[in-house]
């Protein structure tokens, strides 16, 4: 599939167990990054996690050299400034980011001595932000060390699970027989898969929830009446269909005491089952 190969395959499979398509699938998101929200600079303390912020680079300058070298921005909006750096691709931010042109910026805040910045933000243009306007909710996956530094961290996986779905989204087949979806006002098994990795809002993260913990408990117990089938017609033990003299000696001459009513009954209707 475009953009696993077989370093990335491997990854999947031997920390996260995906070898189909699907596992991936079926590889939820734990949790999602609310995008919508443009955050302001002087709003940012040192109770901040991660913020989405809005602005331009008043300046950009190239610190240390070898192996030390990273980028510093300065990223401004109508209420402060603050810190970008990157330590790793360097050059390729340096000649594509452009000083006094509008960012959308998201990144964990980090303070020292007083001052906040930001280590390497995801970062794109108003345009780009406008263009995925629907998208605001993006997954989180979990990801392990190996798999962030073999080039499956949670942003890489889910443009991954995208190039999934137009493989294979008209191909989803429903398992639910259509009287259940209506009645119970379930959506469909394709859009559940959909809305749980690529959600528009929270309803669209509750109804593909309900859709498959549905589907889950349904299987659930259909398995369970599948098993008590096969006991009661291929596996039904010992059957005795009278009293007879088997019972009669085993009653004798094993209980030295009589027996209730209510435990009498109980063998007949373990006689008759």
């Amino acid at each position: 599939m475009k953009g696993v190969g077989p370093v990335k395959a491997d990854l999947f499979q031997s920390e996260a167990g995906v070898s189909t398509f699907s596992d991936l699938l079926q590889f939820y998101p734990f949790r999602y990054v609310d995008k919508r929200l443009i955050n302001k600079i002087s709003s940012i303390g040192f109770d901040s996690d991660y913020v989405q912020l809005k602005g331009k680079f008043i300046s950009l300058e190239l610190v240390g050299s070898g192996r030390t070298e990273r980028l510093e921005g300065k990223f401004a909006d109508d209420t402060g400034v603050l810190t970008l750096t990157w330590f790793r691709g360097v050059k390729w931010y340096k000649n594509r980011l452009l000083p006094n042109k509008t960012y959308i910026v998201y990144g964990k805040v980090s303070a020292f001595m007083g001052s906040y910045s930001i280590s390497h933000p995801e970062i794109e243009t108003v345009d780009e932000y406008n263009e995925n306007s629907k998208l605001r909710f993006n997954p989180v996956y979990h990801t392990s060390d190996k798999m962030k530094n073999g080039g499956l961290n949670s942003k890489n996986i889910a443009a991954i699970v995208r190039n999934l779905f137009d493989k294979v989204y008209d191909d989803i087949e429903e398992n639910i027989p259509q009287y259940y979806i209506d009645k119970y006002k379930l959506i469909s098994r394709k859009d559940a898969f959909l809305k749980i990795h690529f959600p528009s809002d929270e309803s669209d993260i509750l109804e593909s929830k309900r859709r498959l913990k549905y589907e889950e408990l349904l299987f659930l117990q259909l398995s369970i009446v599948r098993s008590k089938v096969h006991k009661s017609t291929i596996n039904r033990g010992f059957v005795f269909n009278r009293v007879g003299d088997m019972f009669n000696t085993f009653y004798h001459n094993n209980i030295g005491f009589d027996l209730t009513g209510a435990q009498k009954r109980v063998i007949k209707e373990i006689r008759e089952d």
